[in-house]
C-alpha cells in the first residue's frame, strides 16, 4: 500500500517504491509506504503517524526517555500545512494541551486568529437548555465578529481553519465529531450528477430558534484557496421530526430538490465521512474549507467540552 501526501492510497509492488518512499511501521510491523515529505519531519521530536480511514491523521510522540513532549514544542505551521492535505490532523499524547494561555498562543503560530465579539476562544459545551433557544456553545453571540475597526458585524464567511482542544469527552460511543472531506465527496459523486452541475447550484436555508436566520443565494460549491479543488458548502436539513431545538429547512434555488437528498446521503457515506472519537487532551486542526463537520448526539448532562479558535 502506498500513501501519497494528499492522503490518497494506492496499491503498488513494494519493490517499485522501496528505495523512493518511507516505510511506515505499525505495532513494529511494516504497514505501508509513504511519499517522502519534510512535513513529517519534526526535528528532534520523534513521532508516530496514524493515517485514518477515510481521512485524517493522528500524530503521537514517541520518546525513549519516557518524557512527554509538550504542545509548546510542536511546529504549528507544519500542522497547518498537513491539515490542508490530510484534515483533520490530531495531536494526541502531548503535554500541556489544555493549558489555556498556551493553547491560545499556539493558535497565533498557526495563522491569523479571527476574533469573536467575546474574545478569540469559544468554549463548546452543552448550555443546559432544552428548548429552541438551546445551543451547545457557552457564548450566545452567534456569528458576530469584530471588523478591523472593532465594530461588531454579522458574517457568513467561514474561517479557513478550526483549531480545537478537548477538555472533557462525552461517554464512549457518543459525541462523535463527523468530518466529511470534499475531496472524497467528489470522488464518489454518482453519475449523472457532475461537479459542473453542483458548482452552478445555489441554495438557501431558513433557521429558527437560537440560529434564527434566513440566508439565500449560497454557492453549493466553492474553490479551495490553495488547491483550487471543489469544496462543498452545506448545512444539514433538520426538521421538527429530528430535533426539538433549532430547525433548518434547506432549499435548492435553481435546480432539483433531489440534490438535497443526494448531498446529505453522500456526506454521511463511510467512504467520505470520518467518525472521530475524542480523547481528553487531543489537539485537532481542520481545514474548514475542504471539510464539513457536525457531531452525533450525547447525553445532555455530561461534561463534554471543546475549546475552539478560528484562524485564516
Amino acid at each position: 500500500m502506498l500513501l501519497y501526501i494528499q492522503s490518497c492510497f494506492k496499491t503498488v509492488h513494494a519493490e517499485d517504491v522501496r528505495d523512493t518512499h518511507d516505510l511506515v511501521l505499525r505495532n513494529g510491523r511494516p504497514y505501508c509506504f509513504r511519499e517522502k515529505s519534510d512535513l513529517y519531519n519534526f526535528g528532534s521530536m520523534k513521532d508516530e503517524f496514524e493515517h485514518l480511514y477515510p481521512c485524517g491523521l493522528v500524530i503521537r510522540p514517541t520518546s525513549d526517555s519516557g518524557l512527554q513532549p509538550s504542545l509548546r514544542d510542536v511546529h504549528m505551521q507544519k500542522i497547518c500545512r498537513l491539515a490542508e492535505l490530510q484534515s483533520p490532523v490530531v495531536l494526541r499524547g502531548f503535554a500541556e494541551t489544555t493549558e489555556r494561555e498556551l493553547f491560545i498562543s499556539k493558535g497565533y503560530e498557526l495563522g491569523e486568529v479571527l476574533p469573536w465579539t467575546f474574545g478569540i476562544l469559544q468554549e463548546v459545551k452543552d448550555s443546559g437548555r432544552t428548548d429552541k433557544l438551546g445551543n451547545n456553545v457557552k457564548d450566545e453571540n452567534g456569528n458576530s465578529i469584530l471588523d478591523e475597526q472593532g465594530n461588531e458585524v454579522k458574517v457568513q464567511k467561514p474561517p479557513k481553519f478550526q483549531y480545537f482542544t478537548s477538555i472533557a469527552t462525552a461517554p464512549k460511543g457518543s459525541g462523535y465529531t463527523l468530518f466529511a472531506a470534499s475531496r472524497l465527496f467528489f470522488q464518489y459523486l454518482p453519475a449523472p450528477c457532475t461537479v459542473e452541475r453542483l458548482e452552478a447550484a445555489k441554495w438557501g436555508m431558513d433557521n429558527n430558534g437560537f440560529w434564527d436566520a434566513k440566508i439565500k443565494d449560497i454557492n453549493l460549491v466553492v474553490r479551495h484557496p490553495v488547491h483550487n479543488t471543489p469544496c462543498m458548502r452545506w448545512h444539514q436539513p433538520w426538521d421538527s421530526s429530528k430535533t426539538k431545538f433549532s430547525t433548518c429547512n434547506v432549499t435548492i434555488e435553481n435546480d432539483s430538490q433531489e440534490i438535497v437528498e443526494l448531498v446529505d446521503r453522500l456526506l454521511y457515506d463511510r467512504r467520505v465521512c470520518l467518525r472521530f472519537t475524542w480523547e481528553q487532551g487531543d489537539i485537532l486542526v481542520s481545514d474548514n474549507i475542504a471539510m464539513l463537520h457536525t457531531r452525533t448526539a450525547f447525553t445532555g448532562d455530561c461534561d463534554r467540552e471543546l475549546w475552539r479558535i478560528h484562524f485564516d
